[in-house]
């Protein structure tokens, strides 16, 4: 019986097991990198990664279980009875024995996407290691930080699955492993509710209660539907403390005391707006609120894309930087209003905007984490710009014409719907890296504004 699983949080983590009543003669194999290990029907490859893995050794060469590379590329093969089937070796092909399988590919590839590509091109055959070693009925899990793969060699030929549970037992094959979650997606791993009937009354008696419904036996089938539901359902610390950040916000906001509102009657919509167009320092604010807002949501949006771009983290790493993004967002905007106590907003505006641009061209140009705490930086210049650009254009305005003012520059989140997706368009184009010549641009408008502001008079027309 074997189980092997993947699991992410911060690290990445990688396991199995291998339930046998008897012992394979497996031992831990550490493979020094360069080691010339051979191969019956391939060249030893150029590159050479170092390995540790558990292993039979026989004559002197490891027959491998499962294995991790220094890069962190991770495989095991785990029983496959009945349905495995490999090709014959056929000249002019690239032919590997199962048994070198895993030598084969975490010899020389660093990541998931090397290993597939790896592999598209490799005639996976039946050649024994000796007499006394048939080849052994196998499928595998391949996974790093970016992902796991399925790899199944049957009568029909070779398949490559992507795996999104990072699960694997052993028959049935792995799409119909995949069908059968469709039998539990009732299974939550909440205390569960009376949907028996509303004639009587059901509750939980007991703590531990969720996960009712999955099957208890032992068979593949049934262990692999326990594993990915404990897997998915598992929380991180990174989701954890986001959380309790998140909450912590929640908790600020909920204890500060709002000012009551105070209706002084009817208004003249129209007249109101008059002043309010003629007024360049609110009209032009309205437009750079509008390109703020656009930058902001477009920023954030990408956070996560762009640290899995730059680092190859995976989904949930990648997700603790967008953490680091809205606590610096969070600590310089309380650091912006104490500045403010000496310095004008419009000149803190204007350095948050320069700075902005230069984050940005860092994000552009940059790579690895120089450019992802470059991203960070940006959202921390981000702070002081929407209270900022707020107060700048209602400035001197007053009564009734606040309140159109006001809700005019609220409006402008509109740019939130309109300027990200066409960073997503540049993106999909010219890659994510220089998707952010967009945020790069609304920044310069940002900017623009704030030099403007001084010579933009105010004046009514009544």
């Amino acid at each position: 019986m074997c189980t092997a699983a993947t699991y992410q949080t911060a690290d990445f983590y990688f396991g199995r097991t291998l339930d046998y009543e008897f012992s394979y003669g497996d031992e831990v194999v550490i493979l020094p990198r360069n080691y010339p290990l051979t191969f019956r029907h391939a060249e030893t490859p150029a590159t050479r990664y170092a390995m540790i893995s558990m292993a039979h050794v026989a004559d002197g060469y490891p027959l491998y279980y499962d294995a991790c590379n220094e890069k962190g590329l991770c495989m095991a093969g785990l029983n496959f009875v009945g349905n495995a089937a490999y090709a014959a070796a056929e000249p002019g092909h690239l032919n590997v024995a199962q048994f070198e399988l895993i030598p084969w590919v975490l010899r020389q590839c660093a990541t998931l996407a090397e290993a597939r590509q790896l592999l598209e091109g490799t005639n996976l055959v039946g050649t024994p290691f000796a007499a006394q070693f048939p080849a052994a009925q196998l499928h595998w899990l391949i996974a790093d930080r970016s992902g796991a793969l399925t790899l199944e060699s049957m009568a029909d030929g070779m398949h490559i699955w992507e795996n999104p549970v990072g699960v694997l037992t052993n028959n049935p094959p792995f799409p119909v492993q995949l069908l059968l979650l469709n039998n539990y997606m009732g299974v939550t791993a909440q205390a569960p509710e009376n949907r028996f009937s509303d004639r009587i009354a059901l509750k939980p008696y007991s703590r531990g209660m969720g996960g009712m419904g999955l099957p208890g036996d032992l068979s593949s089938a049934s262990r692999f539907v326990r594993v990915a539901f404990t897997k998915l359902n598992a929380v991180s610390g990174t989701a954890m403390l986001i959380g309790a950040v998140l909450l912590a916000l929640l908790a600020v906001i909920a204890a500060v005391r709002m000012p009551k509102d105070r209706d002084s009657g009817k208004f003249d919509i129209r007249r109101t707006f008059g002043r309010l167009w003629h007024n360049r320092r609110w009209r032009y604010g309205v437009v750079a609120q509008f390109f703020y807002v656009g930058v902001q949501t477009g920023v954030w949006s990408f956070t996560i894309r762009l640290a899995m771009d730059r680092l190859g983290m995976a989904e949930k790493d990648a997700s603790l930087i967008f953490l680091y993004s809205i606590v610096a967002f969070t600590l310089f905007r309380f650091l912006f209003t104490w500045l403010m106590g000496y310095v004008r907003p419009v000149k803190l505006l204007r350095v948050a905007a320069v700075a902005a641009i230069g984050c940005t061209l860092g994000v552009i140009y940059g790579t690895g984490w120089a450019s992802v705490w470059a991203l960070v930086g940006i959202s921390a210049c981000m702070s002081l710009m929407f209270p900022t650009i707020y107060g700048i254009a209602l400035e001197g305005v007053t009564g009734d014409d606040a309140k159109l003012a006001a809700s005019g520059l609220i409006m402008a989140i509109l740019g939130g719907a309109l300027i990200t997706p066409l960073q997503a368009m540049v993106s999909d184009s010219a890659g994510i890296g220089s998707s952010f010549w967009v945020p790069a641009a609304c920044f310069v408008c940002v900017l623009a504004y704030s030099l403007m502001s001084d010579k933009l008079c105010i004046t009514h027309n009544e």
